[in-house]
């Protein structure tokens, strides 16, 4: 029997959101170098009085940052994208988020191991 062939589609990310992601993705960055020209990565909470990361944890953290800006950007960049390459978009987005959150936690944990 003949399958016809599945038609493909790019990806559609609705613009609210691609603009939302833009702006993160710019405050991010900003952030990311504000911290890498001082050296300390302010962690804000809920009751105002969060915590200051110096050092090698405040570089490991605007990694961090770096991963997690990727990840939204690349998002973005397949809603324009055209090709069929969707898997790829994919991919990079999953390693990319495990990156960041791997930096995140190493962070923690180096800042932690100095008291």
């Amino acid at each position: 029997m003949f399958r016809a062939p599945k038609v493909w589609t790019p990806n559609d990310v609705p613009a609210p959101q691609r603009i939302w992601y833009v702006i993160l993705c710019l405050v991010g960055l900003l952030y990311m170098g504000y911290s890498l020209y001082t050296g300390a990565f302010y962690l804000p909470n809920r009751r105002g009085n969060g915590g200051t990361l110096k050092g090698i944890s405040a570089y490991i953290m605007c990694a961090a940052l770096f991963f997690g800006v990727a990840h939204l950007a690349s998002y973005v960049a397949d809603h324009y994208d055209r090709r069929n390459n969707e898997v790829a978009y994919a991919r990079f987005a999953k390693q990319s988020k495990y990156c960041a959150v791997a930096f995140f936690v190493a962070a923690l944990l180096l800042s932690g191991s100095g008291r």
